[in-house]
């Protein structure tokens, strides 16, 4: 039985998610602060955390959380718009609920995320290498050249996503529903934010990309470098048509 927690103070949208969810088959944890819940996390190790954004410290303690703790996050948030949103994500939250929302809803979108979890967790967690990229997706590491990359939770998830279909054209529709869930056909443009913000981190010259390309149209891949002997150029495998 998947164990979900929610930290919530709200004593009555806390007993509406819990006895939905426990209606749904799942067992449910419930703490009505930050300190007590992130004592129930590290405790009862629950397949997915439901945590109120406007919570005093929220996103720090989420930030917390995804130092060691690599479930399922979602954000539940009284403020709407995009700053709330793009600060859940870039904090570390795999999605974003404001209220109002539907208790469907945020059943779809919690199964979502639960689904993609356990995709990940059958794949694996590799190294991936390209070039002088060392992506390593157990570990949350990626480096250039043996230097350090710093990459936000978010940017990481985005980067692991291209690099498990490493050279392989992914579709803005299939990052869009991956990382931010199935109801993300309106992020776009965070997405062009994101890849932009990857290349400034990851690429020499971010306007001509080695690693990072856009396939006009369709979406974005992770090339294949192959490094070659000092003095001579590295080889990628461009695909027909790209444009960087």
């Amino acid at each position: 039985m998947r164990r979900i927690l929610i930290i919530e103070n709200d004593a009555l949208l806390q007993r509406t998610l819990t006895r939905r969810l426990g209606a749904e088959g799942f067992a449910v944890l419930e703490s009505g602060t930050l300190e007590s819940g992130q004592d129930d996390a590290a405790r009862h190790m629950p397949d997915a955390i439901l945590l109120q954004q406007s919570l005093d410290g929220a996103l720090d303690c989420v930030r917390r959380l995804r130092g060691w703790y690599r479930g399922v996050l979602i954000m539940l948030a009284r403020a709407q718009g995009e700053p709330a949103m793009l600060a859940a994500f870039e904090a570390g939250a795999d999605d974003f609920l404001a209220l109002p929302f539907s208790m469907d809803a945020m059943s779809a979108r919690l199964r979502a995320a639960l689904r993609r979890m356990a995709q990940e967790e059958a794949f694996g967690l590799p190294r991936v290498r390209t070039g002088e990229l060392e992506i390593d997706l157990a570990a949350y590491r990626v480096s250039r050249g043996g230097a350090a990359v710093h990459l936000t939770p978010l940017e990481f998830k985005l980067l692991a996503r291209l690099a498990g279909r490493l050279g392989r054209v992914v579709t803005q529709s299939e990052l869009l529903r991956e990382i931010w869930g199935p109801y993300a056909e309106d992020y776009r443009h965070y997405l062009r934010i994101y890849i932009a913000q990857l290349r400034r981190k990851l690429e020499a010259d971010p306007a001509r990309p080695v690693y990072l390309f856009t396939e006009n149209g369709i979406g974005y891949r992770l090339a294949e470098v192959t490094l070659r002997p000092v003095g001579q150029e590295r080889r990628t495998a461009p695909l027909a048509g790209t444009q960087s």
